[in-house]
Formats: structure tokens, C-alpha cells, sequence
């Protein structure tokens, strides 16, 4: 199987030579504000690596793609990442339709279409803003806030899924996965369950009891945390997985990749996370990077899969 490891994508790269301007007209806009733009742009090594990425991809991306990344770099960035790992794996990616739909289609032997949504998540804004390092006088990480971060993206891209099926563009029988990416969020490093996790499963903080005459008998867990609330008030349910309403989403795909994280190991911080209520289940090991996480019999289970194949054989 063709694997998309730093050296096989030069190769791939160097054998697709006719479409090296095609690669360079992606880092074409000079006069883009965006940093992260002009840092791949700029940087020798990460642009070599987008490149790359766009020549894997772009048989697959919107007609106006390389005009849209110069504005919004990230974003854009993490659809076209998100695709080549997807690809990488074995998935058939179909070409991007011209009319409205999720970002990505997947062409599979169980399912029509399997579909993926992308989004990139950033602070926010208003009182529930994760703030930065200095933000505040006293200062820990704001955790339930990043979990707040992660359940609003969810309900925006299942606002989106509704509008799809009312429109036509996904039927009842498609899995529908939403693929969030966290790069902009500050602090948003796992915990030992991650954020992403505790976003659709009612999972709270770590708690530990001892026995008062026995203290070496102690037990450890997680609180159960089925809703957090605003600063306003206003409650957030963290059990979305557990309800039928949402039976419409398969899974998450997590990462907080980046173009400043390019050197990191391709797609290896992936995490996904099955819904345990989807009316479109996906088998387990459907994605096969990364971390996996079900929740099954009332446990969490979860699995780490191998790094891609770095073998480098045509």
C-alpha cells in the first residue's frame, strides 16, 4: 500500500513534477496577513511538507482552495491534513462535489458514503473564552471551558448535519463524522481522558477515596459529569453520546495538528471516538491511527494503533 511518510511524499513529489507550479501558485499570495500562511510559505521545510500534502490532495479539494488558504490558512490546512490521513489509510476519497455537502466523502463496501465535516476550534470569545497564560490573576487550566469549546463545535457541525438531511446532500444510511481540530485552543494538551472525550461522555475530574482505617485500600475514578455550566448559567450537556438525539453522528475525530507541528509523526495524535448510540456504527479499528475510545457495558475503553508504515518500498 502507498504510504504518505515524509520521504514517499518527495518521491511522490519529484514523479509528479508537472504539477510543481500548480503546488506553488498554493503559496502564490504575497500580500496574505494570515501568520501561519506566511510561515509555511516561508519556511522552506514546511512549505516542501504542504506542498507535498497538496499534491496528495488536491484531486480531492474545492476549485478555489489555494485562494481560500491564504486567508484563512489553518482551517484550510487542517482539511486538506485531515484527508491525506484518511487517504493514507486506505480510505477512497471521492473528488469534492460541486454542490453543498460535508467536507469530505468516502467512497466504503458497508456504507453509500461515509461522510466527514471538519472544524477548526479556536479560544472563542465573551466570559467562557479559554484564556491565555496571564489572562487571569489566578491562574489553572480552564478545563471545563476547552471542554466548552469542543461541545459548542459539535453542536454547530450537528446543526449542519440536520440542514444536510433536510437538504438532500447526506441520507439516514451515511455515516456522519465530525472532525475537530484544537491547535488554537490554549491548553487544550490530553488529560488522562481527553478533553475531547469528556465533551461527549459524562466523564468529569479525576477523584480518589481512602477508607479511613485502611488508607493503602483506596479507589480511583472520575466524577460523573453530565452538564457544565456557563459563566451565564445556562447548562451544556457532556453526554451527547448518550442520547438519541445525536444518534445521527458516528464519531469524532480529534487532533491538534498544526503547520508548526509538521514534523510530528503523520496523523499519530489522531484520537476517535465512536458514538455508542450511532444509527451508522463504524467498525472498531475504521480509522487505525492515532487512539481509539468506545464506551461500552458502562466502561471506556480505548487502544493506541501503531505509527503509519514508514516503510519506503514502491
Amino acid at each position: 500500500m502507498w504510504r504518505l511518510t515524509t520521504r514517499r511524499m518527495n518521491h511522490y513529489f519529484v514523479r509528479r513534477s508537472k504539477f510543481i507550479i500548480m503546488c506553488q501558485l498554493l503559496f502564490a499570495n504575497s500580500a496574505s496577513s494570515d501568520e501561519d500562511y506566511k510561515f509555511a510559505r516561508d519556511n522552506p521545510d514546511a512549505r516542501s511538507f504542504v506542498e507535498n500534502l497538496w499534491n496528495y490532495y488536491q484531486d480531492h479539494a474545492d476549485k478555489d482552495f489555494a485562494q481560500k488558504i491564504a486567508i484563512s490558512f489553518h482551517n484550510h490546512f487542517w482539511e486538506m491534513y485531515l484527508a491525506c490521513v484518511l487517504k493514507e489509510n486506505g480510505n477512497n476519497l471521492l473528488p469534492k462535489k460541486e454542490q453543498k455537502g460535508p467536507d469530505i466523502a468516502i467512497r466504503d463496501d458497508n456504507f453509500p458514503l461515509i461522510w466527514v465535516e471538519a472544524i477548526a476550534v479556536t479560544s472563542g470569545s465573551g466570559r467562557d473564552k479559554v484564556p491565555t497564560l496571564g489572562d487571569e490573576k489566578c491562574f489553572c487550566v480552564p478545563e471545563e471551558r476547552i471542554v466548552l469549546r469542543y461541545t459548542s463545535a459539535i453542536a454547530e457541525k450537528f446543526t449542519k448535519y440536520n440542514q444536510y438531511r433536510i437538504d438532500g446532500d447526506l441520507a439516514e444510511s451515511e455515516p456522519y463524522i465530525i472532525a475537530v481540530n484544537a491547535n488554537k485552543v490554549p491548553f487544550s494538551h490530553d488529560d488522562a481522558i481527553p478533553y475531547i472525550v469528556q465533551a461527549v461522555l459524562p466523564f468529569g475530574s479525576p477523584t480518589v477515596s481512602f477508607e479511613w482505617d485502611d488508607q493503602e485500600n483506596s479507589r480511583s475514578g472520575y466524577a460523573h459529569r453530565p452538564q457544565i455550566e456557563k459563566i451565564s448559567g445556562a447548562p451544556v450537556s457532556t453526554r451527547i453520546f448518550l442520547e438519541e438525539n445525536y444518534s445521527g453522528i458516528s464519531g469524532i475525530i480529534f487532533s491538534r495538528v498544526g503547520i508548526h507541528q509538521f514534523r510530528a509523526p503523520f496523523g499519530n495524535d489522531f484520537i476517535f471516538v465512536h458514538n455508542p448510540l450511532a444509527i451508522n456504527k463504524l467498525p472498531e479499528g475504521w480509522l487505525r491511527v492515532g487512539r481509539e475510545y468506545r464506551f461500552e457495558d458502562d466502561s471506556l475503553q480505548y487502544r493506541r494503533w501503531p505509527l503509519l508504515s514508514n516503510n519506503d518500498d514502491v
